[in-house]
């Protein structure tokens, strides 16, 4: 399985093939050659007997911002159209369907910033823990645009209709910290986006990430046979 790319570092130890966006100076947004890189490492990674959970992160402060609007725009246009069809239907598979199908969990771990289209990226982790500075959010709105491909979908699979059409109109950042001890009323959603919500200490999150990796790198068909069941169930 290749391990070095240009938008990713991948690291593989006990069986936990951890996966980073790696473009730090633009906060993790993903470009198209993001998009053509995780396509091709889930491609790869869904027969590898090495991997037995994944663990989706990023590189620096921030998880992933995104579409990188300006990035994609200038790589696309000079583009035919046909290339420009190949690369929207990567982007639609890897976040929508390749990482809900995975034989192996896979897990995100959270810091900074989780904007836009990460949320569905998010959405289609099995587990996702969230360092107590995360921020979520549909920005797309402040700069004229609105969540387009599956971001809008997930939104209302996720949230409750008006409270997704909220963030969506507002631009409003959601935090994944806690006041007075108890959840925001308004995050009292039937799904939460994140499952589990941790102090930003040294390590904490990290620690958090490793004990339940390990507790869902169970041997066998188990773990891909619950894990094919409850999408089957719960497809979002």
């Amino acid at each position: 399985m290749e391990t070095h790319y240009e938008t990713l570092l991948v690291n593989k130890e006990n069986g936990i093939t951890t996966i980073a966006f790696n473009r730090p100076e633009k906060r993790n947004a993903m470009s198209p050659q993001l998009h053509k890189e995780m396509f091709q490492l889930l491609t790869e990674i869904r027969y590898d007997p090495e991997t037995r959970v994944i663990v989706l992160t990023g590189t620096g402060d921030n998880f992933c911002a995104g579409q990188d609007l300006k990035q994609y725009s200038l790589e696309m246009e000079s583009q035919p159209p046909q290339v420009r069809d190949e690369v929207r239907e990567k982007v639609r598979r890897w976040r929508n369907e390749m990482l809900r199908t995975l034989p192996q969990p896979v897990i995100a771990r959270i810091t900074g910033w989780c904007l836009g289209g990460a949320l569905t990226v998010v959405a289609g982790c099995d587990i996702a823990l969230a360092a107590d500075d995360a921020v979520f959010g549909l920005p797309e709105v402040n700069f004229g645009h609105f969540p387009a491909g599956d971001t809008t979908a997930m939104l209302t699979q996720h949230l409750q209709p008006k409270h997704g059409l909220y963030y969506a109109l507002t631009g409003k950042m959601m935090s994944a910290k806690r006041r007075n001890g108890s959840v925001s009323s308004r995050w009292r959603f039937r799904v939460w986006i994140w499952t589990e919500k941790l102090p930003r200490l040294p390590n904490r999150l990290r620690k958090r990430v490793l004990w339940v990796s390990r507790r869902s790198k169970r041997p066998g068909t188990t773990v891909p046979m619950l894990r094919r069941m409850w999408r089957t169930r719960y497809p979002t």
